[in-house]
């Protein structure tokens, strides 16, 4: 049984694009010119509904906060691990916090590839072959937990080193 997801758009580009993700991955899509303020799922990126929805790991922020919020929620997170990385510039223990908290978000989003259907699926034009646009909107996640987890070792060295000189 497909889920059905409601997008709310008013550029057609935009439109297009997502009713092709969201069918590349098996959902039925509903499009509406109405611009309902009122309802949570216009105020959302559509391409986290079903992301999160299928998730284990992730999908209760959803459920406890509802749709609003709990992408509120994520987009907060991102954006506090990425200042406490910057202030890790000069702060090496909070760059360890900060990217402590990238290493999570990216490892959770990672196993967005294996949770969310159709992600994995190999399309063929020709002689190439790739992932769905899911999937390759997922696999960038892969690269940024290694550079996540290299910046943990990279603010450790620097706090270890700062650590050594003050004796």
């Amino acid at each position: 049984m497909a889920k059905t997801i409601v997008i709310f758009e008013q550029d057609q580009d935009v439109k297009d694009i997502m009713e092709y993700v969201l069918k590349d991955s098996g959902y039925e899509v509903a499009i509406t010119n109405s611009n309902v303020s009122d309802i949570n799922i216009s105020k959302c990126k559509p391409d986290l509904v079903p992301l999160v929805s299928n998730s284990p790991l992730i999908s209760w922020t959803f459920k406890v906060f509802g749709i609003y919020h709990g992408s509120d929620l994520i987009g907060l997170t991102e954006q506090m691990a990425a200042l406490l990385i910057i202030i890790g510039q000069f702060k090496p223990q909070t760059g360890i916090v900060g990217a402590s908290i990238a290493t999570a978000m990216f490892f959770i989003t990672s196993t967005l590839l294996i949770s969310t259907p159709s992600t994995l699926t190999i399309n063929h034009i020709g002689s190439f072959n790739y992932l769905s646009l899911l999937g390759l909107f997922l696999f960038k996640d892969i690269i940024s937990l290694g550079a996540s987890i290299n910046l943990v070792g990279k603010f450790g060295e620097k706090a270890n080193s700062a650590f050594q000189n003050r004796k």
